[in-house]
């Protein structure tokens, strides 16, 4: 069964321009992995120190990989040095999400 997570991040202030550029880096390499079949990055429109991923992987052992991924690892750290107050995290099953339905992005789409 798919599974997606709704993770909330707010950026330090003064720090809004470099969380975006970080999670857009961020949400590019993880939709190259095979097990991710999704995945958003979304600004609050009234506070643009606030941002929302919504990603959604295959399986257990997708979001392992993701988590095993070298860039993962690198990127982490320093996305979270920039965070105002920890990261929320919600974990949800899919319901209507087919595992082997993936979406991808033209390059120049963000």
């Amino acid at each position: 069964m798919s599974f997606g997570f709704i993770l909330d991040f707010t950026a330090k202030r003064g720090s809004a321009d470099e969380m975006r550029s970080r999670l857009l880096d961020a949400v590019a390499m993880s939709r190259t992995e095979p097990g991710n079949l999704l995945c958003l990055l979304m600004e609050d429109p009234e506070d643009t120190h606030r941002f929302t991923i919504f990603e959604i992987y295959r399986d257990e052992k997708a979001i392992k990989a993701h988590q095993a991924a070298a860039y993962t690892k690198e990127s982490a750290p320093i996305i979270h040095s920039l965070f105002a107050k920890p990261m929320e995290v919600t974990r949800l099953n899919t319901v209507n999400w087919p595992a082997t339905k993936r979406v991808t992005f033209d390059e120049g789409a963000g």
